[in-house]
């Protein structure tokens, strides 16, 4: 899955394997550059879920990817943000939306 700015919320169904995929076509990320994900119940709730991505494909896109982390996450809805650290000290946040876990049948 790609973050476009028209549609940040996400969904994944729990323990499944997925991506997300963060593209900045103005300006590639480039070596030196940090993303972090984080999530989160509530925005001051403590953090369930954290994932870094400092190295990136060829096009300067960051992926973030998801697995057996988000069996331990309870079904239902989270907040998540990116927060980006440039090597000059420059620190964003471009994404705050959801994150929906969904239930899955076959466990």
């Amino acid at each position: 899955m790609t973050i476009d700015p028209c549609s940040r919320d996400i969904s994944l169904i729990r323990g499944d394997t997925d991506s997300l995929t963060l593209r900045c076509p103005a300006s590639p990320f480039s070596a030196g550059t940090v993303l972090r994900l984080t999530v989160r119940r509530s925005p001051t709730g403590p953090i369930l879920l954290q994932k870094t991505v400092d190295a990136f494909g060829e096009d300067g896109e960051a992926v973030f990817s998801f697995g057996e982390e988000t069996e331990a996450l309870a079904f239902g809805r989270y907040c998540y943000d990116i927060e980006i650290r440039y090597p000059d000290g420059t620190v964003l946040t471009p994404v705050r939306a959801a994150l929906e876990i969904l239930w899955e049948v076959t466990y």
